[in-house]
């Protein structure tokens, strides 16, 4: 196996690699055969910090009508599976895997260190804010052919499955009814930054995130006020010597998230595959914009 550094960032760091796998080397839980050389050009997206498949090409040395077994495995998921994983033990590409700004994981860490439970506390409008943030930057940005994305917001805080669930549910409300309930107002849920909250006779519901309908499309909007409070917190928290002159930001990946988490079969891998370098738009129903006017 070998890793050829294509392009590199100013710094010197590598943006993006192509691998090479051949005889000897592991794919998936095959071996390479001897006729068959691999190579996969994989890269990380400075924008949003992602880690994506740009090519491949595949030499049979033996020529002929032969086409070995293993080739049928080479499909785009499993290559970024098995790159992502060749990457993850190398040094110099720490940077190309999913991590929170740093001042989230030190957040992250002190709530759990004084959380009676050994796990997450939700206790505060902060940690309920800081949550969703977590959510949203694990449902967008851990590669779904790599790890279960759910586990990887719910390892990070130390819960379980059904406390995640719980949770998610009591910090959440569906985007179009946020939007109605606002509409007579006159209010912009996306700009304005006042809490959200949705309140009826029976029902009463602070909404720190607008999650979507679809029960396929994963993750949401983070309100404004939400994330005005996990700015205003962590500036006057670890910052509070400087917040004259500085402000920290949220980044753009933990405000909001539309995944798709379909799943893929043998119908619709190939229109994903060829899909892949092709620009496309996420459009909100129709019911969905009359309501935004």
């Amino acid at each position: 196996m070998q890793i050829k550094k294509l392009v590199v960032n100013s710094s010197g760091a590598p943006t993006e690699v192509e691998i090479t796998y051949e005889k000897g080397d592991k794919f998936l839980s095959k071996e390479i055969e001897d006729d068959v050389v691999l190579k996969v050009k994989v890269a990380k997206l400075p924008t949003t910090n992602s880690f994506t498949y740009t090519g491949h090409s595949v030499d049979i040395l033996t020529g002929g009508a032969y086409v070995p077994a293993i080739t049928t495995k080479f499909t785009i998921p499993n290559m970024l599976k098995v790159a992502y994983e060749t990457l993850k033990y190398e040094t110099n590409y720490a940077s190309w895997f999913p991590a929170l700004q740093d001042e989230l994981e030190r957040y992250i860490k002190e709530n759990i260190k004084n959380s009676k439970t050994g796990g997450y506390s939700f206790r505060g409008d902060v940690a309920k804010a800081v949550f969703v943030a977590v959510y949203l930057y694990g449902i967008s940005q851990v590669p779904s052919f790599y790890a279960d994305r759910l586990k990887w917001i719910q390892d990070k805080l130390n819960i379980s499955e059904g406390v995640f669930t719980k949770n998610l549910s009591r910090v959440s409300a569906p985007l179009e009814d946020v939007i109605s309930y606002y509409k007579a107002q006159n209010i912009n849920v996306f700009t304005d930054t006042r809490p959200v909250e949705i309140k009826t006779k029976t029902y009463h519901q602070d909404v720190f995130l607008m999650r979507n309908s679809n029960p396929a499309i994963k993750g949401g909007y983070m309100t404004q006020h939400t994330k005005t409070l996990i700015e205003d917190y962590i500036t006057e928290t670890y910052y509070s010597a400087i917040k004259d002159s500085y402000r920290f930001q949220l980044m753009l990946e933990c405000s909001h998230a539309v995944v798709d988490t379909t799943g893929l079969d043998d119908n619709n891998l190939r229109q994903y595959e060829d899909a892949v370098h092709d620009s496309f738009e996420i459009t909100l129903p129709k019911e969905t914009i009359k309501k935004l006017k």
